[in-house]
């Protein structure tokens, strides 16, 4: 079976990527590795509090091989329709390119029925309707990446 990592990019110098749900889990060890490969990163978080702590925590362990301007915070509720707007224009703004985004965050096993602030249900909002929205809104800087562009759709099986 061929190793996956000899066919991998190993430097990733003049990337831009976004990692949404990047405060906790498998996210922020996304952003770890893209950052030390050498991307530019945007953690896409509800919480500047938690994401910041998060990027200083990166920031420390990685003996500096990730630098503080690589690692850059932005607002992103995907429970808001109007924050995934506003995330969007925020990232044209600052990128004119985006070579990967992915979208990670996510929701499960809501204990009782909620919905979204537009009124969708919550999981379902959150996990599909946030992201396949923010993909659709980002389509230009991403495809303004040329052939090298990477859009990941992170999921996960739950069983009881």
């Amino acid at each position: 079976m061929p190793n996956w990592r000899e066919h991998a990019k190993t430097d990733l110098k003049g990337y831009n990527a976004i990692v949404t749900g990047s405060s906790a889990g498998i996210g922020v060890e996304t952003v770890r590795e893209l950052a030390i490969l050498g991307a530019k990163v945007v953690l896409a978080c509800r919480s500047e509090e938690k994401t910041k702590l998060v990027i200083d925590k990166l920031l420390e362990e990685s003996n500096d091989l990730i630098k503080s301007e690589q690692l850059i915070f932005l607002k992103l509720d995907l429970q808001s329709l109007e924050s995934i707007r506003e995330f969007s224009e925020n990232v044209k703004s600052v990128f004119p390119t985006i070579q990967l985004l992915i979208n990670n965050a996510g929701v499960m096993m809501i204990p009782e029925r909620q919905l979204t602030k537009d009124g969708f249900e919550f999981q379902l909002g959150v996990n599909h309707i946030g992201h396949f929205y923010l993909t659709y809104l980002l389509k230009d800087v991403l495809f303004a990446s040329g052939e090298d562009v990477r859009i990941v759709n992170v999921s996960s099986m739950y069983e009881v």
